[in-house]
């Protein structure tokens, strides 16, 4: 067994994977993030059949994004074009605390492996 180095291969900093936000870096919520990030908002279900997560997954996750700060959750009562009656539906949108460290994230990953 040999301490070289592969040819052509650079090091890397190994001291930034500790800095990694690691509420990001959970494949389920990098998902998450990267969804919202090229959509802005949308509600609950559309974002449900982006991620083909269960409808548990998905709000346990949210529930941890949500207590990171980086999405908001509102839920609002909207009215069906078919039968007139109100029903709740939850929409989630990135904050800009979210979005600063999505896009420190992404950042990162580059910096990390460039």
């Amino acid at each position: 067994m040999s301490n070289q180095r592969k040819k052509g291969s650079t090091p890397i900093d190994v001291d930034m994977i500790d800095g990694i936000d690691k509420n990001i870096h959970e494949p389920s919520r990098l998902k998450i993030l990267a969804h919202l990030f090229a959509l802005e908002h949308t509600d609950f279900t559309y974002l449900k059949n982006l991620t083909d997560f269960s409808w548990g997954r998905l709000s346990s996750h949210l529930d941890k994004l949500e207590e990171a700060g980086y999405v908001h959750l509102e839920k609002k009562l909207v009215r069906k074009i078919k039968n007139g009656k109100e029903t709740p539906k939850t929409f989630i949108s990135l904050t800009e605390k979210g979005k600063k460290a999505f896009e420190h994230y992404r950042n990162s990953m580059k910096q990390l492996f460039s």
